[in-house]
């Protein structure tokens, strides 16, 4: 019997260009150690034209060393993502010469790429068709006028251009058990577990645009005009309004609505929060996991560079 929760499960990690891959390496050692097999994405990217979504920790400008990295992480059996998430780029940063090095050489790794702009997706495809692309959760926020605007038709056209989707976690929280059966692909389907931003968000699209920025002009500050909602709150209000999924909420997506792709992101988490998470969505709450802990409890915290 599986010790794992989803076994069948495909997780997108924030663990690409981390400071170090040691969490990383003890969890695939985890896997291997209750002799389980593992299907993991993990995405990030460094500070560059086409980066954007939150802000990167990294910044490497020297292609080589970064074809050496990714090479490291496919031999591990991972498949690197991209998180070319900037919504507004424009035809002059299609010609970037970095971003366009990077993106060749990332091709021929079989990396993928998760992407918010129609512009940089075309681009993509039509010089690789083989590329796969995801759709951002950053897209809706910008392209949907509200929460209610025809959500489920907006991915269906999304699934449609893009090989996977990445739903806003408003929509899995209070909408896709209703709406499910109204999605064409719903295999292609991607789900965030644990986002801790205010539900439908007023300032979402400008704390983007505002990163956007930051990552272009290699800035460590962000030029907003508004606070974030959540700098007021008090732990018990971000505990109870935030649209992370229970156990149970992630337990019938996986086994009624039959959703495979799960991703986490780390950016608002301490360490021991992030292997928490870990341990109560990957594993089931029995014997081992005690064991697959021990190892984790030893990594450095991700750094989230979505």
């Amino acid at each position: 019997m599986s010790i794992l929760r989803y076994p069948d499960a495909t997780w997108s990690l924030p663990l690409l260009f981390n400071k170090n891959d040691d969490l990383t390496n003890n969890i695939i050692q985890c896997y291997k150690d209750l002799d389980e097999n593992y299907n993991f994405i993990n995405f990030g990217t460094f500070r560059c034209k086409w980066s954007g979504g939150r802000p990167s920790r990294i910044r490497n400008y020297d292609v080589e060393s970064t074809v050496n990295y990714l090479t490291k992480v496919r031999e591990k059996g991972i498949t690197p993502a991209f998180t070319f998430s900037n919504y507004h780029i424009s035809q002059e940063d299609l010609n970037d010469k970095f971003c366009n090095e990077i993106l060749d050489a990332a091709v021929k790794l079989n990396c993928q790429f998760i992407i918010s702009s129609d512009l940089l997706h075309d681009y993509i495809k039509k010089l690789y068709p083989e590329a796969y692309c995801t759709c951002s959760v950053i897209k809706p926020y910008f392209e949907l006028e509200s929460p209610d605007d025809r959500e489920t038709e907006f991915y269906n056209k999304m699934l449609d251009k893009f090989d996977r989707v990445v739903a806003r976690p408003e929509y899995v929280k209070y909408k896709i058990r209703e709406e499910a059966h109204l999605l064409n692909d719903i295999e292609r389907f991607e789900i965030l577990l644990n986002q801790t931003c205010l539900p439908d968000c007023p300032f979402a699209a400008k704390h983007y645009t505002a990163i956007e920025k930051a990552e272009y002009t290699d800035s460590e500050d962000f030029d907003v005009d508004f606070q974030c909602p959540r700098m007021e709150q008090s732990i018990q209000e971000k505990t109870k309004h935030n649209v992370m999924l229970s156990v149970d909420e992630l337990d019938f997506m996986v086994n009624e609505l039959k959703i495979r792709h799960l991703k986490l992101q780390g950016r608002d988490f301490n360490k021991k929060m992030v292997l928490f998470l870990l341990i109560s969505y990957m594993f089931e709450p029995v014997g081992d996991a005690q064991f697959t802990f021990c190892l984790l409890y030893t990594s450095p915290s991700p750094r989230d560079t979505r």
